[in-house]
């Protein structure tokens, strides 16, 4: 806001320019009147000059310095000719060349006080314009730099160095989505496959839906990325790109104060770090003209048991859409258990396609590089020559997690475990006991790896618990108190504790000011597993393990919990007392989600493997009915 003496100065300005203009008029009046005078006073049938004489410099004297006079004999005195209205007709027809002579004069005399003020303020109009064009251009090539750099720049699992995503980049590829149920029950496969950018091309409305570590925002930063290095276009068009990731938006969207805040609003507030010189109006002209990308990564990690946070946000991305031209894309990404369609009416839902062996070839030899690859080769030959070990890199994070397992293994053990359980516990391993040995450092660690991985679980646990994803410093320091005694460790070596987990191990990162959490939410759900895993064993000792697991029994329809709740029967292989609670479960309440549920725990936990009693059988028999049956009715609506 300007000050007051800066408004005072801004109104004596005015004011001067006021008063050049009143002495312009006035120059303008004594031209006219002068050069009326001489030509009437001078030109034929002019009468007695004695009596029609006009003391010019007088009234020119007078007029300048603003002196009135009363005396009559001082008044001038006009042509004889104008003296009367009858006569000022014919006057105008008998001396128009005196008339625009006259104004000809008058506007010259303007032209010449005006000109260079008009020059000046033209050339400073047009400077301010050009100098705030070149601040938004850069800001806008600042933006989209930062933006490529962050997206194209992977750190998966935590490594030395961040992957370079044209590197490992595997061209994914999706097709028209097929609800779990139906694909499990009747092994429908895909038939439309296409490319994201395929996909843009034709849908400016798009849902990406997939299981966790599909690559579901691998493939919306690679497009972001290219978008923003000015590589790729939509329609021929250059796309002004925007990714969101959805996660940084949960607490914004619980807090009542700020919850009316649309989601255009949002988008200035990504854009504002970059200096733009009026953001809104940045980003307006962007959607007027149909040229932004705006991805949604992470639309699963805004659920919870009430689907309030999804539906707030479902809601402003209508309104977005309602308001925005055509043109224009957006772009959601989510896990299939954590999507609702109705609240995205107009959305094309696509999903992530499975790795074929090429393209899992290529990802290997990409990851490994010219400095490995013989590990690289040995790699790729153990995969070709197990089945099992293909069916779990078909995923792309299970097939990253293979790497990096197999990067940072000895030399002389060939052992890759062939279940997702045991793959993530050996990846976690690696990244608590390797990762500093990876990069190149020596040293005897603090805690061990037993005590690290206890704290942390219950730590995922109270995280799940509490619907909760990333952590302050604050929220994380007082998780780590409350559990280090569990690991017989000091509470007050909770900061050193949180040191070496951030700078020493791999499982833990800060994503943004005061904004620490897992590397990948799967880590903190395989975490979190572990403790359900525990309280059902516990149970059992107890001989009631839903009251154990009561928790787990009142979150049976939220879909953050169903991967850690899948998870926990892998880690009881072999053990029936889970599936067996869940089951009678499903059976006093028969839902859709529950009886998925149940099938994805015996999935997990791999009850084929061992002799089980005939009741477990029919359990396996009665869920892939039920699975049948739900896709009988999806084929139908």
């Amino acid at each position: 806001m300007p000050s007051s003496h800066e408004i005072g100065l801004r109104h004596s300005q005015y004011y001067c320019e006021l008063l050049h203009i009143i002495q312009a008029s006035m120059l303008l009046l004594l031209t006219l009147c002068s050069v009326v005078y001489s030509q009437t006073s001078s030109g034929p049938g002019s009468t007695s000059k004695t009596q029609n004489t006009l003391a010019l410099p007088s009234v020119t004297h007078q007029l300048t310095k603003g002196i009135s006079t009363h005396s009559d004999t001082s008044k001038p005195t006009l042509p004889p000719t104008i003296k009367s209205l009858s006569g000022i007709g014919e006057w105008f027809q008998n001396h128009a060349d005196i008339v625009l002579t006259a104004l000809l004069a008058a506007l010259g005399t303007l032209f010449v006080v005006y000109f260079q003020k008009v020059v000046a303020a033209f050339n400073k109009g047009v400077e301010w314009v050009w100098k705030r064009l070149k601040v938004e251009r850069a800001s806008e090539a600042l933006y989209c730099k930062n933006l490529a750099k962050e997206l194209r720049a992977i750190q998966i699992l935590r490594m030395a160095e961040a992957k370079d995503l044209e590197a490992i980049y595997i061209p994914l590829k999706l097709a028209e989505w097929v609800s779990p149920e139906l694909r499990e029950a009747c092994q429908i496969s895909n038939k439309d496959i296409l490319s994201l950018s395929e996909a843009l091309d034709k849908f400016e409305r798009l849902t990406i839906v997939g299981d966790p570590g599909s690559g579901k925002t691998t493939i919306t930063s690679y497009a972001a990325a290219a978008l923003a290095d000015h590589n790729s276009q939509i329609n021929n068009k250059k796309i002004f790109p925007v990714h969101i990731q959805l996660r940084q938006l949960k607490e914004f969207l619980e807090d009542e104060t700020e919850k009316d805040k649309s989601l255009k609003e949002l988008i200035v507030e990504v854009l504002a770090p970059f200096d733009f010189p009026n953001a809104r109006k940045f980003l307006d002209r962007k959607l007027v003209d149909g040229v932004c990308l705006i991805v949604l990564d992470g639309f699963d990690e805004l659920a919870d048991q009430t689907g309030i946070l999804q539906q707030r946000l479902a809601k402003k991305v209508g309104d977005f859409i309602a308001s925005v031209s055509s043109g224009n894309r957006v772009v959601l990404t989510s896990r299939a258990a954590g999507y609702e369609p109705a609240w995205f009416p107009g959305f094309r839902v696509l999903e992530m396609t499975e790795l074929t062996l090429p393209q899992i070839k290529h990802f290997v030899a990409g990851w490994f590089g010219k400095p490995q690859v013989k590990h690289g080769k040995s790699l790729q030959i153990i995969i070709d020559t197990n089945e099992r070990l293909q069916l779990l890199v078909t995923n792309p994070l299970m097939l990253a997690i293979v790497c990096f397992v197999y990067g940072a293994k000895d030399a002389d053990n060939n052992f890759l475990p062939q279940r997702r359980v045991d793959l993530y516990d050996r990846c976690i391993e690696a990244l608590v006991i390797e990762w500093d040995r990876s990069r190149g450092i020596n040293r005897e660690p603090r805690f061990t790896p037993r005590q690290i991985e206890m704290v942390l679980s219950h730590v995922a646990y109270e995280a799940l618990a509490a619907e909760k994803i990333d952590f302050s410093r604050k929220e994380l320091l007082s998780l780590i108190r409350t559990y280090m005694p569990r690991a017989d460790l000091r509470q007050y070596d909770d900061e050193i504790f949180l040191k070496e987990i951030l700078e020493h191990t791999g499982l833990f990162k800060e994503k943004a000011h005061d904004t620490i959490g897992f590397i990948h939410l799967t880590f903190q759900e395989y975490l979190a597993a572990q403790i359900i895993a525990e309280k059902v064993l516990r149970g059992v000792e107890m001989r009631d393990v839903r009251a154990e697991i009561g928790d787990v029994m009142r979150n049976l329809a939220n879909p953050r919990w169903a991967e850690p709740i899948t998870l926990a029967a892998g880690i009881l292989r072999g053990r029936t007392e889970l599936v067996t609670v869940l089951n009678e479960e499903c059976k006093a309440r028969t839902t859709k989600e529950l009886r998925l549920l149940v099938a994805g725990c015996l999935r997990d936990a791999d009850l084929n493997n061992l002799d089980f009693a005939k009741e477990y059988l029919v359990i396996q028999d009665e869920r892939l009915s039920d699975l049948v049956e739900i896709a009988l009715i999806q084929e139908s609506i």
